[in-house]
């Protein structure tokens, strides 16, 4: 105190608080950096005489990771990066800030939202690390926290009608649970368990509903990318792919609306796209517009079409129009849809049984030869 006081700094440590006396309203911020530097270096000059610089790392580490996001960014900017001591930290810091960036950029639910966004969410996250074979959610509890994994491998355990748990998926970096509790104000679905020692981000309910529910834009986003990873999840020809694959498909289909009547696939013109039914209907008819004109299928949420098409690389033989009340699709391209099929073989397998049932079912009606 007496030096801080003969020096003139305005910041002093008094019972292990730093306390300062500065005119902060006439002060810029670096004006201010540049009294705590002062203060804090010869602080930490007498601590590594007194304690050593093993202790003193640990502990300028601790009260590093202590403190709010913001104030951590405040403080990695202005102060740290100008310091011998504080160097290393403000380069962790800006190494973690830009993965955490990197991690909530590739997940589905967030593929739209602006850097401002990923910013304030990345300010609320908090870390989480949790020992190999301890659950951190429970099937059943109220869902009060978004969890993205960071590092590790998290398992996915359903309990089913008769009490027995089983595993149904397994997540690991970049994988995320806990949003569909949080968007519905439900229960957590499933138990989540760290297989091996793992690092969360976690997001609390208030920030997510701050962040994401309260912002219409984003909360809108969120909820739809939600809904179509819960679409595809209840997908019979998609049954065999992990959590992780689900949502990467899911990031890469298009929503589109369709109108009542409007032609979305034509008979004998070429199609080039993949759809699947998020909502409402589809009406797949025969010889349209002529005296033969005969409706085939009506198909609702979780069916598709188009894949026959695409599969035998043939022009369709019948039209799908939107239904009474139109409809909601997903549409995945030509490119994409032979990526996805030629790197997942079950699906591959599944798919061409479906269209072989659809060409069989539709040649029966029609009287023709042919793809739908």
């Amino acid at each position: 105190d007496v030096t801080a006081v003969t020096a003139n700094w305005g910041v002093m440590v008094d019972r292990g608080r730093i306390r300062d006396t500065l005119p902060l309203d006439s002060m810029t911020i670096a004006d201010q950096a540049a009294r705590y530097e002062e203060m804090l270096s010869y602080t930490i000059d007498m601590m590594d005489d007194s304690a050593g610089r093993h202790f003193l790392r640990r502990a300028i580490q601790g009260a590093h990771d202590g403190l709010p996001w913001q104030e951590r960014e405040v403080l990695s900017r202005h102060l740290l990066q100008r310091t011998s001591w504080g160097a290393d930290l403000s380069q962790d810091f800006e190494s973690t800030a830009g993965d955490y960036r990197y991690l909530l950029r590739a997940m589905p639910l967030f593929a739209n939202a602006d850097d401002a966004d990923i910013e304030a969410l990345v300010a609320a996250l908090r870390t989480r690390r949790v020992k190999a074979g301890r659950a951190f959610a429970r099937q059943g509890q109220s869902g009060d926290r978004f969890f993205l994994v960071r590092f590790g491998e998290v398992e996915v355990w359903q309990r089913d009608e008769r009490g027995e748990e089983r595993l149904i998926a397994e997540l690991h970096r970049g994988d995320y649970c806990g949003e569909h509790a949080l968007l519905h104000s439900a229960p957590y679905p499933a138990t989540y368990r760290a297989a091996v020692d793992s690092e969360l981000l976690v997001l609390a309910q208030e920030d997510f509903n701050r962040l994401v529910k309260s912002r219409f834009q984003l909360g809108a986003q969120v909820q739809q990318a939600a809904e179509v990873v819960s679409l595809l999840n209840q997908m019979p020809i998609l049954s065999g792919l992990t959590h992780t694959q689900i949502r990467r498909l899911a990031h890469q289909f298009q929503r589109r609306e369709v109108q009542p009547d409007e032609v979305l696939i034509t008979q004998g013109v070429r199609s080039d796209t993949f759809y699947v039914i998020a909502q409402g209907t589809l009406v797949v008819i025969g010889e349209r517009g002529s005296p033969q004109e005969k409706i085939l299928a009506r198909l609702s949420a979780g069916e598709f079409c188009g894949e026959i098409g695409l599969l035998l690389d043939q022009p369709p033989i019948a039209t799908v129009v939107g239904g009474e009340e139109g409809a909601t699709v997903l549409s995945l391209s030509r490119h994409d849809f032979d990526v996805f099929v030629r790197g997942n073989l079950g699906v591959s397998r599944r798919l061409e049984q479906v269209s072989s049932r659809r060409v069989i079912d539709t040649r029966r009606k029609l009287g023709l030869s042919g793809v739908v």
